[in-house]
């Protein structure tokens, strides 16, 4: 009988010596890395480099990369991420659930490019049988998912996100987040902050915008100059039915120069906004 279990324990430790060589030799991260780099150039047009690649089974699948580069066909960056983690529960899968424990993703530079190729009118053209949507087989749950440290550039305007954070990301759910940005147009710096509350599943947004130091100069009106500018956006409903928002905008320093001058120490905007008939109706406009 203890000859038996001691073949049974030295088969058991075989097979388990044998799999982890295997998946070492068939799996190792570097080979994954490139079956990763390979199938997303086959699928797009643009080259993707990963510089480094790793995965454990430690409570549920956890995969870690590092100094990734998405570039265009003549090799100018359009994304870099320099960590990117991912953390996935493996028994959800059987019942049909994408289940993220943690998604990270820190120090992220998008470079939007200009379109400047004609687009062919027949690759855009598409059977209608081909364009019927499949619904997607699985719910999605991120339990929480961080953004650090992400900038887009287009041209002369820069958006910088210090922060973004969604806890209970769902589909079917509602979940929270928290957004802290500035944004940047022609060297001119304002800071936002956005609390909220989403519901995919009812397309409700109740969301809070805060943004001070603004400077709307960059709009380059002839004559016309601004100072420092807040926004103080809410709104709560619907997200094809902005009715129930209330937006405040205070704006210091108006200056007309042109024949008569005209120059308000302050411009205070405090209104519902409406859309009716696609007209936007601003109520209580206050001058001094």
């Amino acid at each position: 009988m203890k000859k038996k279990a001691l073949i049974f324990i030295i088969a058991f430790l075989f097979f388990i010596l044998a799999g982890s060589i295997f998946l070492v030799q068939f799996f190792s991260p570097d080979k994954l890395k490139g079956i990763i780099e390979s199938e997303f150039q086959k699928h797009t047009e643009n080259i993707f480099k990963i510089g480094f690649f790793d995965y454990s089974f430690s409570n549920g699948l956890q995969l870690d990369f590092k100094n990734v580069k998405i570039l265009s066909k003549d090799k100018t960056e359009i994304l870099t991420i320099g960590n990117y983690s991912i953390k996935l529960q493996i028994l959800p899968l059987f019942s049909k659930t994408l289940l993220f424990d943690n998604v990270f993703i820190k120090n992220t530079n998008l470079t939007i490019l200009e379109n400047k190729g004609k687009t062919s009118s027949k690759k855009s053209i598409k059977s209608p049988e081909k364009n019927k949507s499949k619904k997607f087989p699985f719910k999605i749950i991120a339990r929480n998912i961080q953004v650090e440290n992400f900038s887009a550039h287009y041209k002369t305007a820069k958006l910088h996100i210090e922060n973004f954070i969604l806890n209970n990301f769902s589909l079917h759910k509602p979940f929270k987040f928290v957004l802290v940005s500035d944004l940047i147009v022609d060297k001119q710096k304002g800071e936002f902050v956005s609390t909220g509350k989403i519901d995919l599943s009812k397309s409700e947004v109740n969301v809070d915008i805060k943004g001070k130091n603004l400077n709307l100069n960059f709009l380059k009106i002839k004559n016309l100059t601004f100072g420092n500018t807040s926004i103080d956006f809410n709104f709560n409903g619907k997200v094809c039915d902005i009715l129930n928002s209330n937006l405040k905008i205070s704006i210091e320093d108006v200056k007309y120069n042109k024949l008569n001058k005209i120059h308000f120490k302050k411009l205070d905007i405090l209104s519902s906004v409406c859309f009716e008939n696609s007209d936007i109706i601003f109520k209580n406009t206050k001058f001094s």
